[in-house]
């Protein structure tokens, strides 16, 4: 009976899990419309703490103040070098594209770019705390799992 208990609270978790990062990942996309990029870098690493902190809610697992500070030291040097391009790009794209093609390109890019960034955060948190116990997240191994997903 504990099986089937355990399966469907997992099965509830996921669920919810996959909701909250979709919600999340939207807003990222949607900072990246709105801000500039420095404000964008801030307000996606708000908005992917936040995301972590909620998944950690659904699993029953502590997310201290702590973790959340070592979280964002290490998004933001995951997520640092493709922001950083981000400015130069917006402004390649726009000159490149002859006006309003550039500026679309652009004006897309960049919110998709927060959009898988904050998609990928988000199940990478999901699966580390989908496991048993409460051990903090290896960060380097984030770090790892965003730089090969970028590569791709």
């Amino acid at each position: 009976m504990e099986n089937v208990q355990d399966t469907a609270s997992t099965d509830v978790n996921d669920a919810e899990a996959t909701k909250l990062i979709r919600y999340y990942s939207l807003c990222s996309g949607g900072a990246g419309f709105l801000s500039p990029p420095v404000v964008d870098l801030a307000a996606v690493t708000a908005v992917q703490l936040r995301l972590v902190k909620r998944l950690a809610a659904v699993h029953g697992k502590d997310f201290d103040q702590e973790s959340g500070r070592t979280l964002v030291t290490a998004l933001a040097g995951a997520l640092a070098p493709s922001f950083a391009g981000q400015g130069a790009a917006k402004l390649a794209l726009r000159a490149l594209g002859a006006g309003t093609f550039g500026s679309l390109a652009a004006g897309t890019a960049i919110p998709a770019l927060n959009y898988a960034a904050t998609t990928l955060v988000g199940k990478f948190y999901h699966r580390h705390f989908k496991k048993p116990g409460n051990e903090k997240a290896n960060l380097s191994e984030l770090s790892q799992h965003l730089a090969s997903a970028v590569a791709r």
